[in-house]
């Protein structure tokens, strides 16, 4: 066997052992048939893919899927995957129940009639409450008649206090709050009593409140901790920013101080040209002055106009002999 043929089939097994662990994680049965079953519900309470499909707390599928009906957009479509060799009855209840007070979804089949659905069929639904998924209706209605005797028995007692006529209203308030109090207790009595999932979910609650109470001033210094470091992060940072703008503000302060005496002192020298003192001043200003010059200069350009055409003129300065000037013919200082 070649080594590509060995890469190719550990490639296939890979992926097949990671589609079968995938499939096995969200709770399916990769090598056993199922049937399935739609449920319509108004309102499925946060119910998702993969939750268990119970019959008598055990578990018998799960959700595969859950969308909205086609033909009634305010209804839900819930698809339900169950063991092939469960017996579904024609009237069977597919029950949306709350397993515990943290939220937890599934489905129980509530088996009644006679044999059987078939894969494929729709099933009656119905939603219930979280007290009733966690105590059941039947229970509900002895603890409701346990309540009533009670009541019964409570009307007895205070119709014997004396003087009750007499107090009026206040005998009236007196009885309804007594009426209250003791129903209410006897029937969380009853309820505890009972030592089931409503009993175990209390004393749960109880032991994480008791908890909670015992570590209150550690979670109360670690609160003050988390706000007084969120204090100083704030007043860290407002007072860098404080200390930028500042800067800042020094930075522009100087360079407008610059500009300021730069301006002022294009403001005098502008001043002094425009009087008559100083050289910039009588050039300026003083017409004469600038006439004197510019002959000068017109003196200067024929001087060196003439150096440059009789250069040997000026050769015999320290000479004894002189040489009579010779005007050019053309002088470029005599204007005609």
């Amino acid at each position: 066997m070649s080594r590509e043929i060995k890469i190719g089939i550990f490639a296939l097994s890979a992926i097949l052992l990671l589609i079968f662990g995938y499939q096995f994680l969200k709770g399916k049965s990769i090598f056993s048939r199922t049937q399935t079953f739609y449920i319509h519900y108004d309102n499925v309470s946060q119910l998702s893919k993969s939750d268990p499909v119970l019959l008598n707390g055990y578990q018998v599928g799960l959700v595969r899927d859950i969308y909205q009906d086609p033909e009634d957009m305010q209804k839900l479509i819930v698809v339900l995957d169950v063991q092939q060799g469960i017996k579904v009855p024609d009237q069977t209840v597919a029950e949306l129940n709350t397993t515990s007070v943290m939220g937890g979804k599934a489905v129980v089949l509530n088996l009644k009639g006679a044999c059987c659905k078939e894969s494929g069929d729709y099933l009656e639904g119905k939603t219930l409450s979280m007290l009733n998924s966690m105590i059941g209706q039947d229970e509900m209605d002895g603890y409701l008649d346990i309540a009533k005797s009670f009541q019964r028995l409570a009307d007895s007692l205070i119709s014997k206090i004396p003087g009750k006529e007499s107090m009026g209203a206040t005998g009236e308030t007196l009885e309804a709050i007594i009426n209250n109090v003791r129903v209410t207790t006897e029937l969380l009595n009853v309820l505890l009593a009972k030592q089931g999932p409503t009993y175990q979910t209390l004393d749960n609650l109880q032991g994480i409140t008791g908890n909670l109470e015992g570590n209150n001033d550690q979670i109360t210094g670690t609160l003050q901790n988390i706000n007084k470091l969120t204090a100083d992060l704030q007043a860290a940072e407002l007072s860098k920013t404080i200390a930028e703008l500042n800067a800042t503000l020094t930075a522009l302060q100087t360079t407008l101080g610059g500009a300021n005496v730069a301006l002022q002192d294009i403001a005098a020298l502008t001043d002094a040209l425009k009087t008559s003192k100083g050289t910039l001043g009588l050039l300026i200003n003083d017409r004469a002055m600038y006439d004197q010059l510019d002959e000068t200069l017109v003196h200067m350009e024929l001087l060196l106009q003439d150096i440059r055409l009789n250069p040997k003129r000026y050769t015999r300065i320290l000479s004894k002999k002189e040489k009579e000037y010779e005007a050019p013919e053309e002088d470029p200082g005599i204007k005609d």
